[in-house]
């Protein structure tokens, strides 16, 4: 386990490096790191980096990376800058894009600029502003994410607390679910249905479970689109 992270609530660590195990379909197909690191300045700058692993990797090299450096306001996180890199395929790329507040636009590496949204995050960022800022009780929230190419809206949505075996033994666990606007959409049309279409059984979504003990790290992250699920679970986590 390494050692134990020592948080204090509504604060972000000073360093934290957290190292995930990803599924996909309940088999092992990779790994991701994820590093928190804050500068002298009190500016943090983080990675993530994810890749595939054991027999995964003789079928494919495909791997992810990205970088970023936010500043901490209150219990706001600000986005500065944010870059994604896909390499070892065909289908392989490089998005950057900046948040540039003085201006108040996003500043694409390959696109038009944006005007800047107000509450802002990257893909990446988010999960620290919801450490920081975590939602605790019944609601939602919803936030404008860039992915580096181009802002979505999502909706966060509560759905209550569970028991679930972690890093750190038996915990209860806060579950956030995160649908985008078009697929919250369309969620509500199929609950008016009588009889639901097809596509109403097609999950699309991503799901959070956060340890309040902890800082709300995440400690199991899923994703579910059609009929594949992809889960990171946490495996060892060192802060200090």
């Amino acid at each position: 386990m390494g050692n134990a992270l020592s948080i204090t609530a509504g604060v972000l660590p000073e360093k934290l490096e957290l190292e995930y195990s990803l599924t996909r379909g309940g088999i092992g197909v990779g790994n991701v790191s994820r590093t928190l690191q804050r500068r002298a300045d009190g500016s943090y700058v983080h990675t993530m980096w994810t890749r595939p692993t054991g027999l995964a990797r003789l079928l494919a090299q495909t791997e992810w990376r990205e970088e970023g450096e936010l500043t901490v306001q209150g219990t706001e996180v600000l986005p500065r800058r944010f870059s994604e890199t896909r390499t070892g395929d065909k289908r392989a790329y490089e998005r950057r894009v900046t948040f540039d507040r003085t201006k108040s636009l996003l500043l694409f590496g390959n696109a038009a600029s944006q005007p800047l949204p107000h509450d802002i995050q990257d893909q990446s960022s988010v999960i620290y502003a919801l450490m920081l800022n975590p939602l605790v009780q019944a609601g939602a929230r919803i936030l404008p994410i860039t992915d580096g190419k181009d802002v979505e809206m999502y909706h966060f949505i509560y759905q209550g607390k569970e028991s679930l075996p972690t890093l750190f033994g038996a915990r209860e666990v806060i579950v956030v679910r995160r649908v985008s606007q078009k697929q919250f959409e369309r969620e509500r049309r199929c609950r008016a249905q009588t009889k639901p279409d097809a596509n109403c059984k097609k999950p699309d979504d991503f799901t959070l479970w956060l340890l309040p003990e902890k800082c709300h790290v995440p400690v199991k992250l899923e994703r579910r689109r059609k009929d594949e699920t992809t889960t990171m679970t946490l495996r060892e986590a060192r802060g200090f």
